[in-house]
């Protein structure tokens, strides 16, 4: 099972204090998965997801910013 990136730990701090890796990690993979799914699951963009997921949920469960730059 994948963890979140290096960027995603680094960026949200305040979600791992309160949230376990492994809830984080599904609530990123959830939120990928409707990423493509709204694309249609055209292409091979499963990398651009994840990373677009994983920025969502810091947003909203981190200390609500993260940066564009890995």
């Amino acid at each position: 099972m994948p963890i979140p990136s290096p960027f995603f730990l680094r960026n949200c701090s305040a979600a791992l204090e309160k949230r376990s890796v492994e809830e984080l990690h599904e609530m990123i993979e959830v939120a990928a998965y409707f990423l493509a799914e709204k694309r249609g699951f055209e292409g091979d963009h499963r990398l651009y997801d994840w990373l677009e997921a994983e920025k969502m949920i810091c947003h909203i469960y981190g200390e609500g910013r993260c940066q564009s730059e890995m």
